[in-house]
């Protein structure tokens, strides 16, 4: 009868621990970190090159997602088509790994790089992000709202969208740096399938009624067909 008593003590000890363990395990996994990167802009309209973009700095990167973000108003007072309309075209870049974010929409006012990471920050503390640059949006950055404060704070993975003589110069000079810190990713030319697609091409391309089969994806020129834009 001890024996059994004690059996019965010993099972009652490992349940327990067994329930603590799963209930820590759970809240770990509440917690658990996921890397995103964000491709800001205007998306104006989206294109075929930055879904590719996106796919391939996730993989290459292995990043848990990328968010295409269209800005709600341009901080350089770049005249934009209908945020709603902007929205939905970027949608149909979505996919597994790729996810819209209405983030700077909702916000309706001018969209900040600065602000939008520090309010990002604050509400998915548990989460790490990254915000995409290309090796165009470096020759204007230094007007970008608190430019030095992006750099300092906060993570960037640079891309070059053509080729370039040397990348990690042009980081060193647009960005005011002697070297290039670790919060700052490169990516080469040589792991990435480019393009040369923008969304300027498009959009004169539109307005000359020339087809923009294959810079966009099918969904997306139906669209821009049907609601008449760029004309």
């Amino acid at each position: 009868m001890v024996e059994k008593s004690a059996c019965m003590k010993l099972l009652m000890h490992c349940m327990y621990y067994t329930t603590k363990t799963e209930e820590k395990l759970s809240q770990s996994a509440i917690i658990m970190l996921m890397k995103v990167a964000i491709l800001g802009g205007s998306f104006d309209p989206p294109h075929i090159g930055h879904a590719l973009a996106a796919l391939q700095i996730k993989e290459i990167l292995n990043l848990d997602q990328v968010w295409l973000m269209p800005c709600f108003i341009h901080p350089f007072g770049k005249k934009l088509s209908d945020a709603n309309h902007r929205l939905s075209m970027a949608k149909c870049l979505e996919n597994t790994n790729i996810k819209v974010s209405d983030f700077e929409l909702k916000n309706k006012k001018v969209s900040y790089t600065i602000d939008t990471l520090n309010s990002l920050s604050q509400k998915y503390r548990n989460d790490i992000f990254y915000w995409i640059l290309s090796s165009e949006d470096l020759e204007n950055f230094q007007k970008w709202k608190n430019w030095q404060e992006i750099i300092k704070k906060y993570n960037l993975i640079i891309f070059p969208r053509r080729p370039q003589a040397s990348l990690k110069e042009k980081i060193k000079k647009c960005l005011n740096l002697e070297s290039i810190p670790d919060n700052i990713t490169v990516i080469s030319l040589d792991k990435l399938v480019t393009t040369g697609i923008s969304s300027t091409i498009i959009r004169e391309r539109v307005r000359k009624n020339l087809p923009i089969t294959y810079m966009v994806p099918e969904k997306i020129e139906q669209f821009i067909l049907a609601n008449k834009l760029y004309k």
